[in-house]
């Protein structure tokens, strides 16, 4: 987003803070950017701001998506009340790992959706075709695992229920229009599906887990009012919603089993190594969109079930804390906060073409490197740490050399360092380090710019 804003127009290259170009969609990041420059914010302002923004966006659809399918308004306030608290890892959880571009692509497609199925006319399909491009050029894991999954979805209903053929072939067109908007970003991404193998989503690593455990990681409040949700769902008169809403969780969580499960037995089998190949825990992460909307339903049955109000209130309180208690420790202090000084002065003192690597910090008698990965961020230059989605070709020979510089920065000397990288090498480590034979340039209480081209190791 901060090279977005620097360059002033869309770019697909991170150069000169990194040597990538990217596969990663930019719609998110374009909004940061064009944010941050109407209303004068850091860009890492607006960034956290705008998960207040899809939270609540989100919110409010899941709650109209509830409304339509059980029938009032208590079961819409009910609904976002399910997703806020009770879907707390797809609520609160993308915050603390980063994931507003996850966030604003289900917003969008929960948006889509409920044109779709509930604003009969142009109108309503002009609007999910907006939609649904802007979803392909938010996520792209959201954007195979949403469209996917309605694409699917709508075609096995056209072909076995009669009675909602109209509305599946109104899907089916809706994505098909919003394939042609997107094609300003899919074609370049078909064009080097080839390079899937130099990137990390074939090899990308999660911790197995069995699927109840993943169940009851969704927490006690979800699981019970999504079980008296799906009861109720029998009942109600809205058959398209309430089918496509299964069908698409359905999907999901057979992408999920797949993916996670047999994905990870046959990746051990034929190549001998662990690993869970497209992220499946991201279907999980999408499938509680919709676990809420029927959740919402189960929860405003327990409102009516509990006649009293001291009952009913005690409901509502004990699922707004469970979802801030299971949400709580995951909010922690972020180190990085410490570099702050250090990057300001950084961005107003160092060449533009410096190339900053760090931290290196004392511990006993050893030095431990702490690579940041806001480092770059935040000094606004090229580092050594910054992070990398797994759909990027990050192996290239710079990245290589500059890996070896971030583990043995003392391996060669700073003029030797600046012929491999084109680029003077400034350090940020402790203020008590003597090794890099120079005086620091510039001092923040503990931590310490120096010049490491400037020295002779």
């Amino acid at each position: 987003a901060q090279r977005q804003f620097d360059a002033g127009r869309a770019t697909m290259d991170l150069w000169p803070l990194e040597e990538l170009r990217l596969n990663y969609p930019i719609g998110s990041h374009l909004w940061l950017a064009v944010a941050a420059r109407w209303t004068g914010l850091e860009v890492h302002e607006v960034f956290r701001h705008s998960f207040v923004l899809a939270l609540c966006g989100a919110a409010l659809c899941v709650g109209a998506w509830t409304e339509k399918v059980f029938g009032s308004a208590g079961h819409a306030a009910a609904g976002a009340l399910a997703f806020v608290f009770g879907s707390y890892q797809a609520s609160f959880y993308p915050y603390t790992w980063g994931g507003l571009p996850s966030a604003l692509a289900m917003w969008q497609g929960l948006a889509a959706w409920y044109c779709l199925f509930q604003l009969p006319g142009r109108g309503g399909l002009v609007a999910s075709v907006i939609l649904l491009s802007g979803v392909t050029m938010t996520h792209h894991h959201t954007m195979v695992a949403l469209l996917g999954g309605t694409g699917m979805v709508a075609a096995v209903g056209f072909a076995i229920w009669r009675e909602h053929r109209a509305a599946c072939v109104r899907v089916l067109v809706a994505l098909v229009g919003s394939a042609v908007i997107a094609g300003i970003y899919l074609v370049p991404l078909a064009r080097h599906a080839g390079e899937i193998g130099h990137t990390g989503t074939l090899k990308y690593y999660e911790d197995f887990a069995w699927p109840w455990e993943h169940l009851w990681g969704w927490g006690l409040p979800l699981l019970l009012t999504l079980c008296v949700g799906l009861v109720t769902l029998r009942r109600t008169e809205c058959r398209s919603s309430r089918w496509f809403l299964l069908g698409i969780a359905i999907f999901w969580l057979s992408c999920f089993a797949v993916l996670d499960y047999v994905g990870r037995g046959v990746s051990l089998w034929m190549y001998g190594q662990r690993a869970t190949p497209f992220t499946p825990s991201r279907f999980l992460f999408d499938v509680q969109f919709v676990a809420a909307i029927i959740a919402g339903g189960g929860l405003w049955q327990f409102w009516l079930w509990l006649r009293r109000p001291a009952f009913r209130y005690a409901l509502v309180a004990g699922v707004a804390c469970w979802g801030v208690w299971k949400t709580e420790p995951r909010w922690n202090v972020v180190p990085s906060d410490v570099l702050m000084n250090v990057g300001q002065w950084s961005r107003e003192h160092l060449p533009e073409d410096a190339l900053v690597t760090g931290l290196y910090l004392p511990e006993d008698a050893l030095v431990t490197v702490l690579p940041d990965i806001w480092l770059t961020y935040v000094c606004r230059r090229e580092s050594t740490s910054l992070f990398i989605p797994i759909s990027e070709p990050a192996s290239t020979a710079r990245h290589r050399v500059k890996a070896v510089l971030l583990r043995a920065p003392h391996g060669l000397s700073g003029n030797q360092w600046r012929a491999h990288l084109g680029k003077p090498i400034f350090v940020v480590a402790s203020v008590r380090d003597e090794s890099w034979g120079s005086e620091p340039i510039f001092v923040d209480e503990l931590l310490a710019v120096y010049h490491l081209s400037a020295s002779e190791n």
